[in-house]
């Protein structure tokens, strides 16, 4: 018996050329399927052949949804695949074209860019203040200098 079954099974593989890679249910018995298809990360499918026997298919699954690096929240734009799916695509249909598209939401994005400016602007007030206090003192100091030396002379 189990000897005609897998001469059916051979038949049916080489009549409609299904792969391998799948697992046959013929006349309610089940044939074991390799060793990495018994994971739950391919995703199952039952498809009916021209013949008529249902095969089952594996399918790896779907990466997840990209989310956003500071708050979590799901990333517009970007989509979702296996890599091989998504190397396929143009650099423009990869991500948004902005900066950080495809890290950051856009609120976040957003916030970033501002706090950035204010730190910037913070800064740049600091240098000149000490920049400034730096110039007045050695103006100071040579001032002095000068009024010494006329002292000296005058003395």
């Amino acid at each position: 018996m189990q000897l005609l079954l897998i001469l059916r099974i051979n038949y049916i593989y080489h009549k409609f050329n299904i792969f391998k890679d799948t697992l046959l249910f013929v006349k309610g018995s089940e044939i074991m399927p390799e060793l990495r298809y018994r994971s739950r990360s391919y995703k199952r499918t039952f498809k009916k052949t021209p013949g008529g026997v249902n095969v089952l298919r594996y399918k790896k699954k779907k990466s997840s949804k990209h989310v956003c690096a500071e708050c979590g929240k799901l990333l517009h734009g970007v989509p979702r695949g296996r890599s091989y799916q998504i190397n396929k695509l143009t650099k423009s249909k990869k991500r948004p074209n902005r900066p950080f598209g495809g890290n950051l939401c856009s609120q976040c994005a957003r916030k970033f860019f501002k706090d950035e400016v204010r730190t910037k602007s913070e800064l740049s007030t600091k240098d000149e203040v000490t920049l400034t206090d730096e110039i007045s003192t050695k103006e100071e100091e040579n001032i002095n200098d000068e009024v010494a030396t006329k002292n000296e002379e005058s003395e």
